[in-house]
């Protein structure tokens, strides 16, 4: 893959998580509109930009080269803020995406938040939050054919 297509890649997938944590700090900033109150009191509710900048290239270090059982520690050394991002699980879904379940741990301001999402690539490069992604059930090999029994 040339370097430019890999920028290109590093790029679109950071716009997608950028606006997968803008959607969680707009819906904690209106949460009586959106009845998303009880995000107040979690971490990324005391993030400040430069607290989303960090996770957001801990996340994407994760989708770009990490595999299961890896992780990926970030701390604002700015802030109270810091956070682990593993990968439990990687599975091709139903639809044929290449999918991951991110365990992402959170603190801030005595805050501790605990989440896993279900990341897809839906176009190369292109990683959204897939909630509802299920795994391909396994190729089951065609049995083998059974000698008939001599006896009738």
């Amino acid at each position: 893959m040339g370097r430019g297509t890999s920028e290109r890649r590093r790029c679109r997938v950071m716009r997608t998580l950028a606006a997968t944590i803008a959607v969680f700090a707009s819906s904690v900033a209106a949460p009586a509109t959106a009845n998303l109150s009880f995000m107040a009191n979690t971490p990324i509710a005391h993030f400040n930009e430069e607290d989303v900048r960090l996770l957001r290239e801990a996340a994407l270090s994760m989708l770009l080269h990490g595999e299961v059982g890896a992780s990926s520690e970030w701390r604002n050394p700015n802030s109270t803020a810091s956070g682990k991002i593993r990968i439990t699980k990687a599975f091709e879904s139903t639809e044929g995406f290449r999918c991951e379940v991110l365990r992402i741990d959170n603190s801030a301001e005595g805050w501790n938040g605990r989440a896993s999402y279900a990341v897809c690539e839906i176009h190369p490069g292109d990683w959204k939050l897939h909630p509802g992604a299920k795994p391909k059930p396994p190729e089951t090999k065609p049995s083998e054919k059974q000698p008939e029994s001599p006896i009738k």
